[in-house]
């Protein structure tokens, strides 16, 4: 159990009394101040957020929140303006901002138009044209022309309701380039023309040192093939001639040769018969025998 504390003196109970209602009033004045100090820094922190929330939601008021009925009417006025300018009723007068409508109507209606071909070529495509449309400065959409590249690369320009005829007319006449058509011979189909022959300047390689590069006119190629002729008629008898002659060496060489074997055995008879091995000694010495006469 506590302790009561026993005071006996009656002055000192009151300076106790006085000393606790001191500190009592001294802790509710620092707790209010602090809470004071929280609330303005809280403010301060938040400053302008209920101006700016009041600002908002009368921005919101003013404007209003899309409905069903306005979206419906703005498509409504898209649309009449799309049926005006693609069926170009629309007076030359009347001022229309194109951009605003964020759609190519004159695209849309070239690719309209052309679909509806059998082929369904579209503009710039397989049809050949390479169309830019360019709309005068102050004119109407009627008054736009069309710059197309034609067949022979020249540059034209045509109303754009003109375009879809130039189209049309381009598919059905359509040729190949020059780079697909394979080339004709320019030269005579006759037969006097002569025939054609092999012309080595067409190839971009080396030839070898044997290579005789004969003419293109039939006349001179004539010439040049009779003394090709004769030429080799001429390596031929000389040929033939130095065969001859080695030939002829030949023989007189074995008639030496046969004639110098018979003296040397009749000169060194053998007493015993001749085997194997005395034959490749006797075939030897005959032959380096030959070899000093043919040296000397």
């Amino acid at each position: 159990m506590p302790k009561h504390l026993q005071v006996n003196n009656t002055s000192a109970l009151a300076d106790l009394q006085a000393h606790i209602a001191g500190l009592q009033n001294s802790r509710q004045s620092t707790t209010s101040k602090s809470r004071k100090r929280k609330s303005v820094e809280r403010e301060g922190r938040n400053a302008g957020i209920e101006a700016r929330r009041r600002r908002d939601l009368e921005a919101v008021d003013s404007q209003g929140e899309p409905t069903s009925r306005a979206v419906t009417e703005a498509l409504q006025r898209k649309a009449q303006l799309y049926e005006r300018l693609r069926k170009r009723q629309q007076d030359s007068t009347e001022s229309i901002d194109l951009n605003q409508s964020l759609v190519d109507f004159d695209r849309k209606y070239l690719e309209a138009s052309s679909s509806s071909s059998d082929e369904q070529e579209t503009v710039g495509g397989s049809s050949g044209v390479e169309s830019r449309l360019e709309r005068p400065e102050g004119g109407s959409p009627g008054e736009m022309t069309v710059e197309y590249i034609d067949e022979f690369g020249r540059t034209r320009v045509v109303p754009i309701n003109q375009l879809a005829t130039v189209a049309s007319t381009r598919q059905g006449s359509w040729t190949p380039s020059v780079d697909f058509v394979p080339a004709r011979s320019t030269a005579p189909t006759s037969d006097t023309a002569g025939p054609t022959h092999y012309d080595p300047t067409y190839e971009s390689r080396t030839l070898g040192t044997s290579h005789y590069r004969l003419s293109q006119r039939e006349p001179e190629r004539v010439q040049q093939l009779a003394n090709l002729d004769t030429l080799r008629k001429e390596t031929k008898e000389k040929r033939q001639a130095h065969e001859m002659l080695a030939n002829e060496y030949q023989a007189r060489l074995q008639a030496r040769h046969d004639t110098l074997r018979q003296v040397y055995s009749e000169v060194v008879p053998l007493s015993e018969p001749a085997t194997a091995l005395d034959e490749e000694q006797a075939e030897s010495n005959v032959t380096a025998f030959l070899h000093s006469i043919r040296y000397q």
